[in-house]
């Protein structure tokens, strides 16, 4: 951990980016979204603006005279939404909660006790796999798990709004000595648990099987879900 300008200790890892270029928030649909606004930063005044922009190069000009950094959060030259609302968004501002880099604003790590998920992130090991030795990737982010959906899918679509990280799934149920044994999911949303377990049996010939259950919870309205035709998370 390391002191902040402001004498708030401060984790280097765990930051979240709440405006800048990524690929995993959703694009922007409606102008007058809560998260869909663009930040005007000035540092020597430690002042923002917040203004709502229909068009990625509808550019405040007359901020940046005033030495206004412009912020926003866009992917292949459109709008997508930020990470928070304005309101949290300005909740966090008056918090000195904020780090402001050079194109991207992140979340400063407050957290006084380091989370084990945050220690698996992105850590390769040497360790022994089938007899061999090499790499292992742990990769347990949410963030990765909404990409891989869109890359299966081929679709920059977001059909799972919060959908689980299947590698942290195989992870737990690789712990077990047993190949040949049944996972019980009763909150199965996307079938993380089925996805792992099919992937870690193509890995170790095994031969796990999985029950999953869903309640039939609707999908919104406005979601890509609903458009396709699922009216509810369970379809």
């Amino acid at each position: 951990m390391t002191k902040d300008e402001n004498g708030n200790y401060v984790h280097k890892s765990g930051k979240r980016v709440l405006i800048g270029e990524n690929s995993f928030n959703q694009k922007v649909k409606y102008i007058q979204s809560e998260k869909n606004y663009s930040v005007y930063y000035n540092n020597g005044i430690n002042k923002i603006c917040i203004k709502t922009e229909e068009n990625i190069d509808d550019i405040d000009n007359q901020l940046l005279r005033e030495q206004y950094v412009r912020y926003i959060s866009q992917r292949n030259g459109k709008f997508i939404e930020n990470t928070y609302t304005k309101g949290k968004f300005l909740e966090l501002f008056n918090e000195k909660a904020l780090e402001f880099k050079s194109d991207r604003i992140f979340e400063k790590n407050f957290n006084s006790v380091i989370r084990m998920k945050s220690i698996l992130t992105n850590r390769k090991y040497d360790a022994i796999v089938n007899d061999g030795k090499q790499k292992y990737v742990l990769d347990v982010k949410t963030t990765s798990a909404g990409q891989g959906l869109k890359q299966l899918f081929n679709t920059d679509k977001e059909f799972f709004t919060a959908p689980k990280n299947t590698g942290l799934i195989k992870i737990l149920a690789s712990l077990f000595d047993d190949k040949n044994f049944t996972i019980l999911d009763f909150f199965s949303g996307s079938a993380t648990t089925a996805h792992a377990v099919m992937r870690l049996n193509a890995e170790d010939g095994g031969t796990r099987k999985s029950i999953m259950i869903q309640l039939p919870e609707e999908t919104d309205e406005k979601s890509e879900a609903y458009k396709a035709g699922y009216k509810t998370i369970s379809d």
